[in-house]
């Protein structure tokens, strides 16, 4: 165990490398450094030379690079060039207030929604099942921030039952920890209640069901146990969450933890912060990794068992470095020689696919003429009572089955022509970015259906006219995400080895980034615009749709149909494409539809942040973040845009669930 330990650690070296060195380039390709977001009217050139100096921004990226990561090995993290402290103690300082905060939301989470899984299993399609699909549709789909700004209005505002910000009290961290713990209970249950199923299906249960032991020590003794791995990993995944900063949340409440610490970081430009705190977030998830590696081997016996098997097997630690370093460098040095023979066997390939197509169309002709000469064969008509729909017509058949689904794609429909026909229902200049300062702040009325914000604005025209540009960023950022994604997932899948291994170590270093801050960073390069928020937004979900893609490959990379296409030759790119992709899309489409569903939260999350689609453009994000400094008086102005973004994200989930029924062929009995 110490051994596997050891090597963990050591895989963290490349990604601490690789999260400092993407933090270090994006800030360098940002619009301006950090002496260029400080006030230089009062100051001289020789000044402003001066500071660049002294905080390094003179010397090329990688010399600061390089001078960071010796300074990081020796223990020294450096000082925030905004604040001038110790980022080191600035971490510890805020450390304990994150962790408290995901400790209480986890237990939050996990209270309610391991015992509504399980009890959801136990009673599948009836009441406590469909209780728990509501809880975890409601969970994925409602934007934490504007549920933390409804928990805010109710509890805090109107009713005063608990203090609104900041962390004096122990009820401080009540709507906070709620607020994380339903967007975290969503999943677990799902996963809870998907894992029971599989579980009570087993044949040992039956067994213990059959010698009449009671069904409540079945479960908890037999069924539970062997369940516990996903459940595991799901529950220390949060905490991991929680330790990489809830910063939307952190934001709402004015909660004093980490989350927030690197976002103004980020926005402030100031790189020894920003990568000082990721560098240690890094340590404590992959610290949080291991923990859940050890508790997968206490609670499954059968790792337990595997683990002494392969204790005698293995040579010194030291011995499989050595052997890992010299494998890589003998993979680099032989680089040209693999290049070759891949050449050479694509062409020979090429060639015996050219002669396989024309001995085909040889024979097709040969056919062709031998029916010719017999004559036309007879038609066998069959009854209309007994033909079978088509493959699309099974589909929708299956797919209506679901009310839910075909309710939310109603919704959709309904949203898309609003945002095709939004200029004929609605005058842009005066009704979403004009001004009429006689009707400012009416709450909602017969003239303004939702109100008016404070330039006297239509909120109804402001919000539907914001389906606009919510749906367009959602749809381009999984478009652009399926076109990066899904051809390095499917080469990973169907190639494996190196390619696979190098490639995944990449996506890897990605992923290490939280998905808002990777957003922050991107935008911070690129300059705020609807593009760059797009692009923003595409990075991040770029490592989900490799890593879902790399997964179908792998399945059906297998399949006879794909052995019989390399056996006659056909090209390795032919295959991919027209025999492993296509046959992978069922779930690669379900997932899209909950990315595109993320994608609209993650926009306006950004957007509430004051990084995404500029001002004045009334996208919902922005517009919750104008009504927020007013909800105590006019709460119509974040009510109604938070009601679009959950409405349109609930579709998409639903729309998302119906597509996986439909498309799923366990299911088609």
């Amino acid at each position: 165990m110490i051994r596997y330990i050891c090597k963990r650690f050591i895989l963290l070296i490349p990604v601490i490398v690789g999260i400092s060195f993407i933090i270090f380039a994006a800030m360098n390709l940002a619009q301006g450094d950090y002496v260029d977001s400080l006030d230089q009217d009062e100051m001289t050139a020789e000044q402003i030379a001066a500071l660049r100096a002294e905080y390094g921004l003179d010397q090329p990226l990688l010399v600061r690079y390089v001078n960071y990561m010796w300074n990081m090995i020796r223990g020294d993290l450096g000082t925030s060039w905004a604040t001038g402290q110790d980022i080191m103690d600035t971490f510890m300082q805020r450390l304990p207030n994150t962790i408290y905060l995901g400790i209480v939301a986890s237990l939050i989470g996990t209270i309610v929604s391991i015992p509504l899984g399980i009890f959801a299993a136990q009673h599948r399609g009836g009441i406590m099942d469909n209780i728990a699909n509501v809880v975890a549709v409601f969970g994925i789909s409602v934007p934490n921030f504007w549920f933390g700004l409804m928990l805010m209005l109710l509890f805090s505002l109107k009713l005063g039952w608990l203090p609104s910000s900041g962390n004096a009290t122990w009820l401080c961290v009540l709507m906070p920890a709620i607020t994380i713990g339903t967007d975290k209970m969503a999943d677990l249950t799902r996963t809870t209640r998907s894992t029971m199923l599989d579980t009570l299906t087993q044949d040992y249960l039956r067994t213990a069901r059959a010698k009449g032991m009671p069904e409540k020590l079945v479960v908890n003794k037999h069924a539970l146990k062997p369940a516990m791995i996903p459940i595991l990993t799901v529950t220390m995944g949060q905490l991991s969450g929680a330790i990489a900063g809830a910063a939307l949340t952190e934001s709402v409440f004015s909660w004093p933890g980490v989350g927030i610490l690197v976002v103004d970081a980020v926005k402030n430009r100031d790189v020894p912060m920003a990568c000082g705190v990721l560098i240690i977030k890094c340590v404590l998830i992959g610290v949080i990794e291991m923990v859940t590696d050890l508790l997968y081997v206490a609670v499954d016996p059968r790792l337990r068992t595997h683990f002494a098997a392969e204790a005698g097997k293995r040579q010194p630690l030291w011995k499989e470095i050595v052997g890992d370093i010299r494998q890589a460098v003998r993979s680099v040095v032989t680089i040209p020689q693999r290049v070759r023979r891949a050449l050479d066997e694509n062409k020979a390939n090429r060639a015996l696919a050219l002669r396989e197509k024309e001995e085909r169309k040889a024979r097709a002709e040969a056919a062709k003429a031998a029916r010719a000469a017999r004559g036309k064969e007879k038609r066998v008509l069959v009854s209309k009572q007994y033909s079978k729909r088509s493959q699309l017509g099974e589909f929708w058949y299956r797919y209506r089955q679901n009310k839910g689904a075909v309710v939310a794609l109603v919704i959709l429909l309904l949203l898309a022509l609003n945002c095709i026909f939004a200029d004929v229902i609605f005058d842009y200049e005066t009704q979403v970015t004009g001004y009429n300062l006689f009707e400012i702040y009416q709450k909602p009325n017969a003239k303004h259906w939702f109100g008016t914000d404070e330039l006297g604005r239509d909120l109804f025209a402001r919000v539907m006219y914001g389906a606009r540009y919510s749906l367009s960023i959602g749809l381009a950022t999984v478009a652009l995400a399926m076109v990066v994604g899904l051809p390095v997932g499917a080469m990973c899948g169907y190639f494996g080895g190196k390619i696979d291994l190098y490639v995944s170590r990449i996506l890897d270093i990605i992923g290490s980034i939280p998905g808002l801050l990777m957003g922050i960073l991107v935008v911070s390069a690129l300059g705020q615009s609807t593009s760059s928020l797009i692009i923003a937004m595409a990075v991040s979900r770029v490592v989900g749709v490799s890593r879902g893609a790399r997964a179908a490959v792998l399945t059906a990379k297998n399949n006879e149909y794909v052995e019989a296409a390399k056996a006659i030759g056909m090209p390795t790119a032919s295959i991919i494409a027209r025999h492993v992709v296509p046959n992978c899309l069922s779930p690669i489409i379900v997932r899209t539809t909950l990315q595109v569903a993320g994608a609209i939260v993650s926009a306006s999350s950004l957007s509430y942040l004051g990084l995404g689609v500029p001002i004045p453009s009334p996208e919902w994000g922005a517009l919750l973040a104008a009504g927020r400094s007013v909800i105590r008086e006019y709460p119509h102005l974040t009510t109604f845009p938070g009601l679009a973004i959950m409405i349109t994200v609930l579709a998409f989930n639903m729309m998302g669930d119906g597509l996986r029924d439909a498309l799923d062929p366990k299911l088609k009995k």
